[in-house]
């Protein structure tokens, strides 16, 4: 049964909350769009907690923050909000959780090599237009959406301005490197910005300690930053690595999305039409991959780099990262990939920035406010011009 169930089966939100939630639910522009809003403020928040925290070479921080995905994965499968009960798991869905998981294992050395607002702007936009091209052409398994856009004008101007509000954000100077201060010219890992925490490293240039003698924070803390030179291999390996990333990241829901499409014919006789119900399966393949990668890492470096001190920041961004994908879920549905890929994958800049500005006092100066600003005009303009493109202003 794909239709919602009795309000009394929505455990633990009671008869009065399933109604609303019903409500909800059967709204299409607005409930997809405050969807896509909640998923941009997650997704903007999701690693405040691991400001402090230095994660390491990533692997133990990346397989905690999977099991806090996984966990709320769960919590969507005992809700089950569209049926009596949970709809059927389906394992294909698992394949999206680990091309998800398998480009965030790239994120490290992205980072480390070409830093946080190029790899950024690459993976970014590649995951943006992978997401919107498959939706659009009907490719990588999904059927085309491209019925649903009343205007291509709309559509495409909302697109490009999305991808105009990623190229702003690479002018951004976080405090401590505008104008080529101390901390830029000792060469700071980029993971101390907002997406991944890390402390100083220790240029290349600069005389080394006897690793002998390192603790093994220490340790970890070598070996996550790294002396950003301007090679070209290194920028080379960096940027084609986040658009391997960026493609991985545009097509974690086709596998899901194909289910979808073909839901009530064989061999999918079962199926759900809802993506909500495909978030447990998708997460478990998340968390399966983590584990997977996370067992190699162990067998291959001797010994892994565990930090006790990360793994409850780690679980708690992973858990708002987790609700923040099962509203992008949700979006998809109402909303459509051609709408719901730019607003979302384009959003969280503003909302990190924000952060940045009022609680890290990482960007300050009014060049970097004036920026600010305009990148918020460039997405709220194109989320605009976006959620405008599927009005049919005919009816």
């Amino acid at each position: 049964n794909q239709s919602i169930g009795p309000a009394g089966s929505l455990w633990p939100l009671g008869p009065l909350g399933a109604r609303r939630l019903r409500f909800f639910f059967c709204m299409d522009l607005y409930g997809g769009l405050a969807c896509a809003a909640g998923s941009v403020f997650l997704f903007g928040t999701n690693y405040i907690p691991l400001k402090q925290h230095d994660v390491g070479d990533g692997f133990f921080f990346q397989w905690c923050l999977c099991l806090g995905i996984w966990s709320v994965g769960c919590c969507v499968d005992m809700l089950h909000p569209y049926s009596a009960s949970p709809a059927p798991f389906q394992p294909l869905a698992m394949l999206g959780g680990a091309i998800w998981c398998t480009g965030q294992l790239a994120v490290v050395p992205i980072v480390q090599n070409i830093g946080i607002a190029k790899g950024l702007i690459i993976w970014g936009s590649t995951a943006m237009l992978t997401g919107w091209a498959c939706s659009v052409f009907g490719l990588l398994g999904v059927t085309s959406q491209a019925a649903g856009v009343q205007s291509w004008a709309l559509n495409l101007s909302g697109l490009a301005l999305a991808l105009a509000s990623l190229s702003v954000s690479l002018l951004l100077r976080p405090l401590g490197r505008e104008g080529g201060g101390e901390r830029e010219r000792r060469g700071e890992c980029p993971l101390e910005q907002i997406l991944l925490n890390s402390k100083q490293g220790t240029p290349m240039d600069e005389p080394r300690h006897n690793l002998n003698q390192d603790t093994p924070m220490e340790l970890a803390k070598r070996e996550t930053c790294v002396w950003l030179a301007p090679r070209d291999n290194v920028q080379g390996r960096g940027a084609c690595l986040a658009l391997v990333a960026g493609l991985f990241f545009g097509t974690n829901f086709n596998p899901s999305q194909y289910i979808i499409d073909r839901a009530g014919s064989p061999p999918w006789l079962d199926a759900s039409v809802h993506g909500l119900d495909y978030v447990h399966a998708q997460f478990s393949g998340i968390l399966l991959a983590s584990t997977i990668y996370f067992v190699v890492y162990a067998a291959l470096h001797r010994p892994p780099t565990i930090l006790p001190e990360v793994a409850l920041p780690a679980i708690m961004s992973g858990i708002m990262w987790g609700v923040a994908d099962s509203l992008w879920f949700i979006a998809n549905e109402k909303l459509g990939f051609v709408v719901a890929f730019p607003i979302i994958l384009a959003g969280p800049g503003i909302v990190a920035s924000s952060w940045s500005i009022f609680y890290l006092g990482e960007l300050r100066g009014s060049r970097n406010f004036m920026l600010v600003a305009l990148i918020s005009v460039l997405v709220v303009a194109g989320a605009m011009l976006l959620s405008l493109s599927r009005v049919d202003y005919n009816t």
